[in-house]
């Protein structure tokens, strides 16, 4: 296997579990119960915003899956994780940074690799005098 293969491989790999970890979260908060609801009010969020990041997170999951979309979506998770990151340190929930760290890094390799055209940086000629 050459090795921008490897390198897709690899990628689609990343995007498959992350958009798995998106989807089943977002799920979970746009079901609602008890339990998240009581988590969000626990960490002073308004009620019901859990649906807001459920579907954040359902959306950018779905997104992470679509090629042309990868690049936004991991962005769009990414400040995701930024929040969840700052909502979980500032309430002294330390056990539970791991996993929206590990994500976080991950988004960025996403956003990184799969970013927008316009945003590579292209090369410049070199003049012939």
């Amino acid at each position: 296997m050459n090795k921008e293969k490897a390198k897709t491989v690899a990628l689609w790999i990343v995007r498959i579990l992350v958009a798995f970890v998106f989807i089943a979260a977002g799920f979970r908060k746009l079901m609602g119960g008890e339990a998240v609801a009581e988590m969000f009010q626990h960490w002073g969020f308004p009620d019901k915003f859990y649906y807001f990041i459920g579907a954040v997170e359902l959306l950018g999951g779905i997104g992470l899956l679509i090629p042309r979309w990868t690049g936004y979506a991991a962005i769009l998770l990414f400040g995701n994780m930024i929040g969840a990151i700052i909502t979980h340190w500032t309430h002294n929930e330390a056990e539970s940074l791991p996993l929206p760290v590990l994500l976080l890094i991950l988004l960025a390799i996403l956003a990184y690799a799969k970013r927008p055209a316009f945003l590579r940086k292209k090369e410049i000629p070199i003049s012939q005098n």
